[in-house]
């Protein structure tokens, strides 16, 4: 993975649940870095910010 902290690893260590992540995760693509670098993270935020991505559309 990318040593550059991002968006999400921000809001990873802000949340308590996975139910706060989701939340945190309403405004992913306007941090445009996020984008270049999400298929190294785990399938599950993959998911997650996947179909809130979805949702917003």
């Amino acid at each position: 993975m990318s040593n550059t902290r991002t968006f999400i690893d921000e809001a990873l260590e802000m949340v308590s649940s996975g139910e706060e992540f989701v939340q945190a995760m309403a405004d992913i693509y306007s941090h445009t870095e996020v984008r270049d670098i999400l298929m190294e993270y785990p399938d599950w935020i993959v998911n997650i910010i996947t179909v809130t991505f979805m949702v917003i559309l």
